[in-house]
């Protein structure tokens, strides 16, 4: 169908990415593929843009259960677009992998200034999600986050 909006797509999906990647240098491999089903939901975004406090998936498990109602199936949902996005920016020599980590090549991206009014809420989000998952190992977020692989 031509001149579809496609709401969530593999360059919004790399530009969240490397800039979730950017803030933390360095992330497992599984980590990334949590990024996208809490940024690019919407009702979770709003959440996390918002003033809640949120320090860790326990605090949204208790406060905003309804946002992980599901999530395993958002997980898999967003998956080939967070392994297209990853594979975008590994090609494109702005992140390496290594050992099951990504790393970020720091002179390989320069932040937006600007992006309307979604970016500005997935860039403050994603400092709340850094934090919320904290330095937890892939298994244990995925285990906490009910994700069935």
């Amino acid at each position: 169908m031509p001149g579809k909006f496609i709401y969530n797509n593999e360059a919004l999906a790399s530009v969240v990415l490397i800039e979730y990647i950017s803030k933390k240098e360095t992330i497992e491999l599984g980590n990334t593929l949590l990024v996208l089903p809490f940024l690019l939901h919407d009702p979770t975004l709003k959440k996390l843009s918002g003033k809640a406090l949120l320090r860790s998936v326990e605090e949204i498990h208790a406060s905003f259960p309804e946002l992980l109602i599901g999530f395993n199936q958002r997980y898999k949902e967003f998956l080939p677009l967070s392994v297209n996005a990853m594979g975008i920016l590994m090609e494109s020599h702005m992140v390496k992998l290594e050992g099951g980590v990504i790393a970020y090549k720091s002179h390989a991206f320069i932040p937006a200034k600007q992006g309307g009014d979604r970016y500005a809420k997935i860039l403050t989000a994603i400092d709340k999600l850094i934090g919320m998952f904290g330095d937890d190992s892939s298994s244990s977020l995925y285990y906490k986050l009910g994700v069935q692989l």
